[in-house]
Formats: structure tokens, sequence, C-alpha cells
């Protein structure tokens, strides 16, 4: 009972394995069974070419060898056909004797018609009836001379007598006789092939009596190298055979030595046929020529097939080879694959506190993984709508300035995308009339349509240079990206030219008045708060404008109604003191003097309204003010011009405030960046030395530290740490003889293969080289 359940606990267990390993199997299958077919296929195309080449290659043996006999007709042709050899019988038949000197001409042009001039391998000899002589390319002899008792002529396996009889019996056409041993003159006893015609050569068609014969002998040697082409795997054999099927030449390998003739007849063709020859299975390829000769090469099929027999086992082998590393693959990624599943399954089990099913185990946890999906598809929904709430919100303080420093500005500046150092900006304030009051929630909606039909208009407009965001119920916000080093009036107006097409179409298409008005184009980021003011102003400056009309704010003198001084612009001064941003905050403070008394010109009671304002700022800055230890100012009796020194008075004291700040705030930097080094450098040798162990050691977090790393040092923080453990790996180098191993541990790095790869990026070479080249510099 024990056994049956722990059989069945691991069958459970290692359910998903076999599935996955099953399923891996029968996947394998199909390769296999291609990888089959496909060897097989080429194995056969293979067999072929070879077939097609052997049989190609005969067929160029049987061309030359005809070329050759053509060539030997045309040459006893010429013999037979030459003049002097019919003068010569008809002046025997005339006087009865032999004329010398025209014998001698004749042996002499014989030997010009030599068919291999200059060999030894190859001659022949003209038998004439009259006069009774034998003539050679070299000689003239007499009936009797060819004679068994003499040496002039012997031929093997018969009498020189019996040779001639059998010769001038009948009538000789291109008749070739088997190869024997034969001697002419003073040849050396070899191998020869007669060459037989009688002549003249048109006896047999003409009737005419016979003058003789003309017997060539070739070399055997000679004739059968033409077989050299074709070739021979051992125990093979090729041989040319005549209509009769009698072996002319031939040739074999190895173990043939005695060749036997496959005969076919002429008509059946070219071919290669299997035939069983003395119990073994041979492949006989044979071509054959218009006389009726037949050329045949008889070979050995195993050894024929030797390469394609050895490239299917070579193949079945690497197939074999390759599926058992395909099963190991298979078992491997399957009990990978499986194992997490089946863990997962087992966690799902227990969580469900119920047994689930073999059979439907993958089902739940396909259920539980869509339910997984479905809630990270809400919570990315979520996140977007977080992101899209973040953009507005920072891009809102952008354009209110309450950003605390620089940094900030240009940390969101990087946020959006957007180039900093390279771009000029401009807010544009869209005004949607028609929907200042809200009568029923549709006007709410119809609103809302409006507005997100609107960005997708600006988007157009200025495709890629655009950032929007909602202001009021009615009106919509574009930050517009501009390129430097352009003249600003000429970007207005393109702006304004660009913008007029857009609100005639929202006019026309969404039956509403859309007017925009457009700030001063601004270079600093501290100063886009202020074109968004002069936007808003451009807005209100001509309540009697076109339904659907740019405005630009312009400066001039208004009319007066109050001291300037909005939420905004406090938010800005605050700020700047805070963050001890000195410039930013004498910019502020220069725009607040230009608004208040060059643009509305307050008098006396609105400077003293602008000096409480001021002084409340003050009072909210109590805490950065008494950190700074600054003693505040005495005002001057209030009168009209006290009022305005009075304003100086506090103007310049936030400025020195911030001055403080700024300088506190640098000291207090430069410590905390100084310690933060000096921990850098004691703890090189501690591998686990990174963002957060630096943070958790000055109580700070791992984003702030790489901020104000990269603020302070200008140098990102892993990269300052990377190359301070490199020069102390230098320096163990020099100094020590320790392995690499033990010096990239000494720095940090637990692999010495990722210290190898950091200090070559750095150095240009291994450590192990830049050692040696240290060596070498101290030999010197």
């Amino acid at each position: 009972m024990k056994s049956q359940r722990k059989t069945s606990l691991w069958i459970n267990r290692q359910g998903l394995f076999l599935r996955f390993l099953g399923t891996y199997l029968l996947i394998l299958i199909i390769p296999l069974l291609l990888a089959l077919w496909v060897n097989d296929a080429l194995v056969q195309q293979f067999q072929k070419n070879i077939e097609d080449t052997q049989l190609s290659i005969l067929r160029q043996t049987r061309d030359v060898v005809e070329r050759s006999i053509k060539e030997l007709e045309w040459r006893v042709f010429q013999i037979a056909a030459n003049p002097r050899l019919s003068r010569l019988v008809s002046d025997y038949r005339n006087i009865g004797t032999e004329n010398v000197n025209l014998l001698r001409e004749l042996v002499a042009n014989l030997n010009s018609f030599a068919l291999y001039s200059g060999s030894e391998k190859s001659s022949f000899y003209l038998y004439l009836h009259e006069p009774p002589v034998i003539l050679t390319p070299y000689s003239v002899y007499r009936h009797e001379d060819f004679q068994d008792s003499r040496t002039y002529l012997s031929i093997e396996g018969m009498r020189v007598q019996d040779w001639h009889t059998d010769i001038l019996s009948r009538f000789q056409n291109r008749e070739i006789y088997p190869a024997r041993r034969v001697t002419l003159e003073d040849f050396t006893n070899k191998p020869m092939i007669p060459y037989v015609q009688t002549i003249p050569v048109h006896a047999l068609q003409s009737g005419a009596k016979s003058l003789g014969v003309l017997v060539y002998f070739i070399g055997e040697e000679e004739f059968g190298s033409l077989l050299n082409n074709i070739p021979l795997p051992e125990g093979g054999w090729a041989y040319i055979a005549d209509e009769k099927g009698t072996i002319i030449t031939g040739k074999a390998s190895g173990a043939a030595t005695l060749m036997k003739a496959v005969y076919f007849q002429p008509q059946v063709g070219d071919g290669l046929h299997r035939v069983q020859i003395d119990g073994q299975d041979m492949f006989v390829i044979h071509a054959h020529s218009d006389s009726g000769w037949a050329y045949v090469a008889v070979l050995p099929s195993d050894r024929m097939f030797a390469p394609v027999l050895y490239l299917q086992r070579l193949s079945l082998a690497a197939l074999l080879l390759s599926l058992a590393f395909s099963m190991m693959a298979a078992m491997v990624i399957s009990y990978r694959r499986a194992q997490p599943l089946q863990n997962l399954i087992f966690s799902l089990r227990d969580m469900q506190g119920a047994e689930i099913d073999r059979r439907t185990d993958l089902r739940a946890l396909d259920t539980a993984v869509h339910r997984l999906i479905d809630e990270s598809r809400h919570l990315q929904l979520q996140l977007e709508k977080q992101e899209s709430y973040n953009r507005n919100l920072l891009l809102s303080r952008l354009l209110i300035g309450s950003f605390q420093s620089r940094n900030e500005s240009r940390t969101f500046m990087d946020y959006l995308g957007i180039s900093p150092e390279a771009s000029n900006y401009v807010v544009l304030v869209f005004h949607i009339s028609g929907f200042e009051s809200f009568e029923s929630v549709l006007m709410i909606d119809e609103l809302s349509r409006l507005k997100v039909l609107l960005k997708g208009l600006i988007a157009d407009c200025f495709p890629g240079r655009a950032f929007t965001n909602d202001s009021h119920e009615n009106e919509t916000v574009a930050l517009i990206v501009c390129s430097s080093g352009e003249d600003k009036t000429e970007q207005r107006d393109a702006l304004a030219q660009n913008l007029e097409p857009l609100l005639r179409g929202f006019n026309e298409v969404h039956h509403s008045g859309l007017t925009v008005g457009i700030g001063n184009i601004k270079t600093d980021l501290s100063d886009i708060s202020g074109s968004f003011d002069e936007a808003k102003r451009a807005l209100s400056q001509d309540s009697m404008a076109d339904v659907s009309s740019v405005l630009r704010f312009f400066q001039g003198t208004l009319e007066r109604q109050g001291c300037y001084y909005p939420l905004e612009m406090e938010i800005r001064i605050s700020n700047a003191v805070r963050a001890g941003d000195d410039e930013q905050l004498a910019r502020t403070l220069e725009q607040l003097n230009q608004m208040n008394f060059q643009e509305r010109n307050i008098g006396t009671i609105e400077t003293r309204d602008l000096l409480n304002e001021l002084l409340g700022t003050i009072a909210k800055l109590q805490e950065p003010l008494e950190k700074v230890d600054i003693s505040a100012p005495e005002l001057l009796p209030d009168t009209e011009s006290n009022s305005r020194l009075a304003v100086q008075q506090l103007q310049d004291y936030l400025l020195s405030a911030a001055r403080k700040v700024n300088a506190s705030k640098r000291s207090h930097n430069q410590q905390l960046i100084d310690s933060i080094i000096s921990f850098i450098n004691t703890s090189l040798t501690d591998s686990e030395m990174g963002l957060y162990l630096v943070a958790s050691r000055f109580s700070i977090t791992e984003s702030y530290l790489s901020f104000f790393f990269k603020e302070q040092t200008g140098e990102n923080f892993s990269s300052y740490v990377e190359k301070r453990r490199i020069q102390k790996a230098v320096e163990l180098l020099g100094e020590t003889e320790g392995s690499v191993q033990d010096v990239a541990r000494q720095v940090g790095y637990n692999s010495d293969k990722t210290f190898r790869r950091v200090f070559k990026k750095h150095k240009g070479l291994s450590p192990h080289e830049y050692r040696q080249e240290l060596v070498l510099k101290k030999l010197v």
C-alpha cells in the first residue's frame, strides 16, 4: 500500500513533466520522419549522380575511342588511295618487275602516314599481291620474309602463314581483332590490337580484285589508356568489345585480374544494370557506338557506392545523436517548464484547500493566470491614469512656478522628454466661450468633449512640441517648446499664424468660440510661470475681442487696479528663498516690480498693500530664515517714498536670506558628499556596496542619493564606484603578487570574469596583461 501511494504521489507530482515530455517527443517525431525522408532522398540523389557520372565518363571514353578509330580509318584510306601504290601495281603488271625507286618513294611516304609519329607503340605493314612485297614505314620485304622461321613478324597463338591466309581469304573492312602479343620488325614483343583493311577500300562494292591488305597494329596499352578515365574501384573492370561480344581490350583493378564479358545487344542502348557475377552484386554500365562496339564498366556495387553508404551511415548517426540530444533537452526543458507550474498548482490547491484533479489542474491554473492578467490590466489602467494625473500636476506646478529649484524643473522637463538647454518656451491659454456657467449636466459633458478635441488639435498643430493641461473649467493651457536661436518676435508671429486655422476650424465645426492668449517666449525654465501669467493677462486685456481670435501680451501702462501679487508669485518667491536660488528670486522680484511700478503704476495705498503682502510672505518663511540667523530690516516711517523704499528693503532682505540659505546648503551638501565619498573609498572591498547600502548609511533614499551624487560630482554613482575599484585594482596589481581572483575579491568583485571585463573596458588590457606591462616598465 505504501509503495502504491508513493507511486501515485510521484505520478501526481510528475504529471505535468510527463505531459510536457510526451508533447515534445511527439513534436520530435515530425522532424525525425522528415529528416529520414530527406536523408533517403539525398542518398538516392547522390547515388543517381554517381551513376550518371559513371555513364557520362563511359560515353566520353566511347567518343574518344571512336574519334581515334575514325582518324585511323582516314589514314588507312589515304594509304590505300596513294597514287604511288597504284603506279607500283600498274608498272608490275605491265613490265613484270618492281620499280625500285617507286618502292623507295612509297616507303618514305608510308613513314609520314604513321598514326603515332615517333611512337614505338604502334606500327603497320602493307601486304601486296602484285608485286609480292610487304611494305612497312621503314623497309620493303618479300612474302617469304614474314615466316615463322624469320623474326620480322610473329603473332602470339598462331602461325604467320595462317594469319595471312585468314586475312587474305576474305574481304576485310575495318576489321579489328582481339589483342595479341605481336613483334613487327624490331619492335619489342607486346600486346597489340590488329586493324585490317583490304585494299582497295571499295573493292567489295566495285567487285575489283584485291591488291592486298593493310594491317595496322595498335599498341593495346595506348589503346587501353583511353579507359583510364573510368574510375575503377577495387574488384572492378572495364573493356571494349566488338559487335560479337569479343573483348578487344580492357583494364582491371585490384582483385579483378580476370575480366568477364557481360554482353548487351546494341539495340538495348546505353544504360545501367545490376547483375550477379560469381555471386557478387555488380553494377554494369554500358554504352554502344554506331559500329556495334560495346563499352562496358563492371563495378562492385558496395565499392562503387561506398561514399553514398558512408554518407548514409554518417547522416543516420548524426540523426540518432541529435535525437538523443533532443530527447535529453526535452527532458530538461520539460522539467524546467513543469516544475514551476507544478509548484503553482500545488500552491493553488493549498490556497483553495481542496484537491485539484490532475485533468483540470492546467485549466485551474489558466483561470488563475487570466484573473491575474485582468488585475494587471486594471492596475495598468490605474497607473496610466495616475501618470496622466502626475503629468498634469507637475505641469501645473511648472506653470505657477512652485518648483523649489531649477533642478526640480529640469527633472520634470526630462520626464516630459524635453532638453531644457536647447529650447525656448511659450505658454498659450485657450478660452472656450459659452461655458461661463453650467445649466445642465449636458453642458459639462459637452465642455469635456470639446477639451479633448481641442487637445488633439493642439497636438496636431504642434506635433511633439505641445504639452496641455486644464487651468479652469473652460480654459486649457498649452506649453509649447520652440527651437532656440531664432528671433522671438518671428516665432510668436509664426505661432499666431499656425493658430488662426485652428481657431476658425474649431468655431466652424464645433460652433463654439475659441480665444487664445499668447505669453512672451522665455529662455529659462524659471520664467515659464511668467509666460503663463502673461498669456492669462493677454486674454483679459481685450474683453471685447472676437469670439475666435489670437491675443498676444504687450507690455504697457494699465489702468490702476491694485497691487499685483498673485498667489503664484508668492509661491515662486517662497520656493526661491527656501531653495537658496538667489538668481531666480532676483528675476521674480524684478518681474514683480515691473508689473506694479511700471505697468500698473501703483500709488501709495497700493504700495502699502504690496508691502504688507511681502511682510506676510516673510512671516511664512520664519523657519528657514531663523536657520540662517538673519536680522529683520528696520522699516522707515510710513510715507509714499518710504513705502517704495521699504518694499526695496524687504526685497533686499529676501535676496540676502536666499544667499545665506544657498551658502548653508552648499556647506551641508559639501559635508554630505565628502562623507559619502569617504565611505565609498573605505568600503570598496564590500561586494554589496551600492546605492542601497550607502543610502541606508546616510538615511536618505536611493533616488535622492543618485540625484544628489550626480549633482555634486557630475558623475553617476555606479560609474564613480566602478572607477574607484579599478584604480584600487591597479594599485594592487602593481604592489602585490596576488592572483587576479584575489585582486578581484579585494576590490569588491565576487566574479573574476566580471572583474576582467570591467578592467579591460577601463584600461584596454586584461589584468594579467596590465601587470606584465608594469613589470616590463620596472625592468626598463
